[in-house]
C-alpha cells in the first residue's frame, strides 16, 4: 500500500518516555556509487498489533523539523513481525523497493527530508514523548559531533555513546542484526547495496552469526589524558577466550583475558593501556588478538600516552 505523505511540523518535547514495541531495522542513507535511495525499514517485535498513526514521526539530527509518517486520520496497523519501509526524498523512485515484497506497508514522506551520507541521529516517536527507537550512524571518513543530539537520546535511555555511532562507508547501509535492542552500535552491521532487502526479515540467531571482534573505542585513545578503550566481541556460541594486546612485532604486552569460559553473546572488555607488569606502554599502534575456541580475529589501534 503506497501514500505520499504532507508534511505537517508537531512540537517535540524531550521528556522521554521508554517505547521499543516498532524499532528500525534497516537504513538506506544516500551515499555515492551506486546507492542513489534512502528509506528506512521498521518492524514491529511485539506479539500483538501496533497501530501506527499521525502521532507517530520521525526527527533527525540534521533538521529541526519532526516527520510525520501518516497524515490527519490515517492509520495502519502492523501484526506482529510486520514491516513497513519508510522512503525519503530520494526513495520515492526506487522501482526496486517498491516491487520487492507487496505484503509490507510502504510509507512516503516525499520531499520531507533525504538520510545524509554523514553524522545522522534518526529517532522514532510514537507521539511527542514516546521514544520508540534511535541509531546514530557515520561515514567512516566524517568527525562531526552534535554534542546536543547526543545528550537528547541518551537521556531517553535509546543510545549508549560509549559504543560510538554506527560507522559505514558510502555506497553501504545498515542492518540490524538481531530483534534485541541494546541501543548500542553492536546492534547494527555493514551491508553492501546488493544485500539491502527491504521488506524481508532480516534478524538471526547468535549461531547463525560469526564470531566478531569490533573496532575498540575510542581509538586512537590518549591514556596521558586519563582515557581507556573498551574491546568488545561477540560469540555465537559459548567458547573459550583468550584476548591480548600485541606489539607491531607481535610481541604480547596485555592478556586481559586467558582461557575463560564465556557465553555466547556480546562481550566487552577495557584496556588501561597498560602491559601486564602495570606499566603504561608508550605511544604507538598495536593488534588486539581475539582466540574464541581456537577461531582467531585482529584489529589494529593506536595507544597515545605522551
Amino acid at each position: 500500500m503506497k501514500r505520499t505523505m504532507p508534511v505537517v511540523l508537531l512540537v517535540l518535547f524531550l521528556t522521554a518516555v521508554y517505547g521499543g514495541d516498532v524499532i528500525m531495522t534497516e537504513i538506506a542513507p544516500v551515499g555515492s556509487m551506486e546507492f542513489p535511495h534512502d528509506w528506512i525499514e521498521v518492524q514491529n517485535i511485539t506479539t500483538g498489533n501496533i497501530t501506527l498513526n499521525e502521532t507517530y514521526f520521525l526527527r533527525l539530527s540534521s533538521s529541526s523539523d519532526t516527520i510525520p509518517l501518516l497524515g490527519s486520520g490515517e492509520s495502519i496497523v502492523l501484526a506482529a513481525a510486520d514491516i513497513a519501509v519508510i522512503h525519503f526524498a530520494n526513495g520515492t523512485t526506487d522501482a526496486a523497493i517498491d516491487e520487492n515484497n507487496p505484503s509490507y506497508w510502504d510509507i512516503y514522506v516525499g520531499d520531507a527530508a533525504s538520510l545524509s551520507a554523514s553524522y545522522q541521529l534518526i529517532a522514532l516517536f510514537s507521539d511527542a514523548s514516546t521514544w520508540e527507537d534511535a541509531v546514530f550512524f557515520m561515514d567512516s571518513d566524517n568527525t562531526y559531533h552534535n554534542a546536543a543530539a547526543e545528550s537528547a537520546v541518551v537521556s531517553a535511555g535509546e543510545w549508549d555513546t560509549s559504543t560510538r555511532p554506527v560507522y559505514y562507508s558510502p555506497g553501504y547501509g545498515l542492518q540490524r542484526i538481531t530483534g534485541t535492542d541494546h541501543d548500542n552500535a553492536y546492534d547494527w552491521k555493514n551491508i553492501a547495496f546488493a544485500d539491502l532487502n527491504p521488506g524481508e526479515e532480516n534478524f538471526q540467531s547468535y549461531s547463525e552469526m560469526p564470531i566478531e571482534l569490533y573496532q575498540n573505542y575510542p581509538n586512537p585513545f590518549d591514556k596521558s589524558k586519563g582515557a581507556v578503550t573498551n574491546i568488545r566481541f561477540f560469540l555465537p556460541a559459548a567458547a573459550q577466550v583468550t584476548l591480548r594486546i600485541y606489539t607491531i612485532a607481535g610481541d604480547i604486552i596485555r592478556t586481559l583475558a586467558l582461557n575463560e569460559d564465556m557465553t555466547a553473546g556480546f562481550h566487552e572488555i577495557q584496556w588501561l593501556g597498560d602491559n601486564d607488569q602495570g606499566n603504561v606502554v608508550q605511544t604507538g599502534n598495536f593488534f588486539i588478538g581475539l582466540n574464541a575456541g581456537g577461531k582467531k580475529k585482529v584489529r589494529k589501534m593506536t595507544l597515545l600516552s605522551d
